[in-house]
């Protein structure tokens, strides 16, 4: 049986031009390459996961959440976007809601969520990232807000709007990423799992992967988990605005 071994950890910004590369090899009409701006950013601020292959050295999967909108009372938008998995999918819990549940996770504990409203939102195209989302528990925006509905005109092409949804997460969603964390050995730095990869010729074939986690944020983990169980409000996540003030700031793209 072959084997797959993986690091996930945060990406660096001299690795930019090699996340050109990653990202343009595995574009889709559903999966849009990032802007360099929006590469360059999540970098700095340390907001775009990667894993990798550690055999080989060449990456597998990434995921960022980025600065959507921020208004000038404070109120900060981020984007759960930028994910690409080459791997097959993990069982029992495929690498696409790992993902989800880190960037959720590293949100809460390192954003400031006490000075700052912050809301997350994400955009899916694909059913499985649909499922995905909703899996962490994102729900779907009914009625989006109106300078959120004019912005998706800017971006998507007219015969592509009935596909996509656009969602949102609450505190909710905290809850089951620090259960899918806790259920995939976040804590204990490493997951040894099975994937199901699809061969040259379309056959199937059931690989072993250990997964370990490389991220500096994990000794974040078992204090939100603690403070979670003492019924401690530990989740800022507000409502998306209502209204933006004129000299709102636009500074992200989706991809």
């Amino acid at each position: 049986m072959a084997g797959l071994n993986l690091r996930l950890r945060g990406a660096v910004l001299r690795e930019e031009e090699r996340l050109w590369d990653f990202y343009q090899a595995n574009q889709s009409d559903t999966l849009p390459v990032p802007s360099v701006g929006t590469i360059r950013t999540a970098l700095e601020n340390g907001s775009l996961l990667i894993v990798e292959d550690i055999d080989d050295n060449a990456i597998v999967a990434t995921a960022g959440y980025f600065e959507y909108i921020k208004s000038v009372d404070g109120h900060i938008v981020f984007e759960l976007a930028g994910t690409r998995v080459k791997t097959g999918r993990l069982i029992p819990v495929p690498l696409q809601q790992i993902l989800l549940a880190l960037r959720l996770f590293q949100i809460v504990s390192t954003e400031d969520q006490i000075r700052t409203r912050i809301s997350v939102i994400s955009s899916a195209r694909h059913p499985r990232s649909k499922g995905n989302l909703v899996a962490l528990g994102l729900t779907e925006i009914g009625l989006m807000p109106r300078w959120m509905d004019y912005d998706t005109y800017s971006w998507m092409p007219p015969h592509e709007r009935n596909d996509w949804r656009h969602y949102v997460a609450d505190c909710t969603c905290i809850d089951r990423a620090l259960g899918i964390l806790q259920q995939t050995g976040f804590e204990a730095g490493r997951l040894d799992c099975q994937s199901d990869r699809k061969r040259a010729d379309g056959s199937t074939e059931r690989i072993d992967v250990s997964l370990r986690y490389d991220l500096r944020i994990g000794t974040l983990f078992a204090p939100l988990v603690q403070a979670r169980a003492r019924n401690e409000v530990v989740c800022g996540l507000a409502p998306l605005p209502a209204t933006l003030p004129v000299n709102a700031a636009r500074r992200a793209r989706r991809g």
